[in-house]
């Protein structure tokens, strides 16, 4: 009796730990290069959670550079950009029931100040943009002009939200 009783708790344990899967969680999120030329990379940390209760979107951008002194190691040391040449945005995507849609964009933000290797944009929203009780999913985008062009591109949270209210 006694170990039919905690096989049932243990199982009951399990269930709930595997009921808490990524988008039950407060927030989801994911890391990854979106542009690497072999010895420079830009890699995008893209967020979205329930902020105040409507939404809030994050992109953390960083730049990278090789280390050239001794033995080189490609994209190890941080990339200083200058003067408007980073730039992060937000992109939200929301579900439809049957397809992901385009929700709502944030407007690129530039580094207008000195040099920097890291940039940020987030958002918290006064009310949930694409309407209440939906899945939505957040691409942060990291980008540099480099070459005599933009590069980069956009990290998805590989994983949808639920905002409710």
């Amino acid at each position: 009796m006694f170990k039919r009783l905690m096989a049932a708790a243990l199982l009951l344990i399990g269930f709930t730990i595997g009921a808490g899967g990524v988008a039950g969680a407060h927030y989801v999120y994911d890391k990854g290069p979106v542009w690497e030329n072999g010895e420079r990379c830009i890699n995008v940390r893209s967020e979205i959670s329930h902020g105040s209760g409507s939404g809030y979107v994050k992109a953390n951008v960083e730049y990278l550079a090789p280390n050239t002194i001794g033995v080189q190691v490609n994209c190890a040391l941080q990339w200083q950009r200058t003067r408007d040449f980073a730039a992060v945005n937000n992109q939200v995507d929301v579900w439809t029931g049957s397809a992901w849609a385009y929700c709502i964009a944030l407007p690129y933000k530039y580094n207008t100040g000195g040099t920097v290797s890291t940039m940020v944009q987030d958002r918290t929203f006064a009310s949930t943009p694409c309407g209440n009780g939906r899945y939505y999913n957040n691409w942060g985008g990291g980008f540099t002009y480099f070459d005599g062009s933009w590069k980069g591109g956009q990290h998805s949270t590989r994983s949808y939200h639920y905002l409710p209210s």
